[in-house]
């Protein structure tokens, strides 16, 4: 090795994954809105991950790598689940999507915020809380594709795939949740 070779990266581990833990879970959260479901696409990934980790080239961060793995499992969650969907059971309670049976809240509105901005910080959770609130607070169709499309940033070709809808359609279900959001702030205050 020469003396002005760069230096070799050195091989993730296993803890080294698992230190992203945290983070891919809220990422998962955000998107598919039940901690359940979060949680199960996280331990798939870090899985996925353990037994692929040779693979890791280091040409990214490893937590880019593992977001990149979590980002496809929950795309494949939500395909599975279009094509399923008349086999699934309907879930006792989701006629309130504030609380569960238990009066406890569905997701915590705080979860994963950070404070950028000392002066400004409050105001700003106090905002993603709303909005993360008012996302949540969307009709389960209208959140799934909201998410995938302005959250995941897709394109549309592949929001209407994994959604199961039109070109056409796709246009009007992001119109109705932007209306949906819209309204929803304005009910929690916030002005435009």
């Amino acid at each position: 090795m020469g003396r002005n070779a760069p230096p070799q990266p050195r091989q993730a581990t296993q803890d080294d994954l698992l230190e992203h833990g945290d983070v891919l879970l809220r990422y998962a959260l955000a998107r598919t809105g039940d901690r359940a479901t979060a949680e199960d696409l996280v331990q798939d990934t870090l899985v996925t991950a353990i037994t692929k980790i040779a693979d890791f080239e280091g040409r990214s961060s490893l937590r880019t790598w593992l977001v990149g793995i979590l980002r496809h499992k929950i795309l494949d969650h939500f395909r599975w689940r279009e094509r399923h969907h008349a086999d699934q059971p309907a879930a006792a309670g989701d006629d309130d999507p504030w609380f569960t049976d238990l009066g406890v809240w569905r997701s915590d509105p705080n979860h994963g915020l950070d404070v950028l901005d000392p002066e400004h910080g409050a105001e700003r959770s106090e905002l993603r809380a709303i909005l993360q609130l008012c996302i949540d607070h969307l009709p389960k169709s209208l959140h799934r594709v909201f998410v995938l499309r302005e959250l995941e940033e897709l394109e549309p070709d592949e929001v209407c795939s994994t959604a199961g809808i039109s070109q056409g359609s796709l246009a009007v279900f992001i119109y109705r949740a932007r209306q949906s959001l819209r309204d929803c702030l304005q009910k929690q205050g916030v002005e435009s």
